[in-house]
């Protein structure tokens, strides 16, 4: 019963990720196909710029053609700073997808954490109410939600306390093992 209960939990968790990671590959790929326009604008304004170098050198002394190239620069460094904005914002929306990646693992992990302790705490006889009211007061100490339900998991499979002293000594042992690291530094 335990083996197929472990198991629902891991498909759904499973099913969980492989949709945020599907999520994920889309954003990217359209992501990748912005950073193939920057680089097209890109070589774009390199041939602008070469283009520009050789009207310079073939300048002469006259006024006219002085003010000609000008006109010519000036477009050609508006299309440089235009590809370089495109290109921070291609990097800007790379770094952003892959902090919205790292949100999703996190919280996929963390929802799997919560569903393996509600579990083991129906397994070990402990109320759902009762778990959530124990993994809240860890949580108070500024335990993360993941760590915090992690360690009441452990808790529980250890076996060590009887199913009505779980929050008291849970809350002690991560007052404790704070306390601990706070010392060791």
């Amino acid at each position: 019963m335990a083996v197929s209960a472990n198991l629902d939990i891991y498909i759904r968790a499973y099913d969980e990720v492989t949709t945020t990671l599907k999520a994920v590959a889309n954003d990217l790929k359209d992501l990748v196909s912005s950073i193939k326009q920057v680089g097209t604008q890109s070589q774009t304004t390199s041939k602008d710029v070469t283009t520009l170098a050789d009207a310079t050198l073939k300048a002469g002394s006259s006024a006219e053609k002085a003010a000609e190239q000008e006109m010519g620069l000036f477009r050609s460094l508006e299309n440089l700073v235009g590809g370089v904005r495109n290109l921070a914002y291609a990097f800007a929306g790379l770094a952003f997808v892959k902090f919205l990646k790292d949100m999703a693992d996190a919280s996929a992990r963390t929802e799997v954490l919560a569903t393996v302790l509600h579990q083991v705490a129906r397994n070990a006889g402990i109320s759902e109410e009762e778990i959530d009211r124990t993994d809240k007061a860890v949580q108070k100490l500024g335990i993360t939600a993941a760590s915090s339900r992690q360690a009441i998991t452990q808790l529980i499979q250890a076996d060590i306390f009887k199913p009505d002293q779980i929050r008291k000594y849970a809350t002690e042992l991560a007052r404790a093992s704070q306390d601990l690291a706070v010392i060791s530094g």
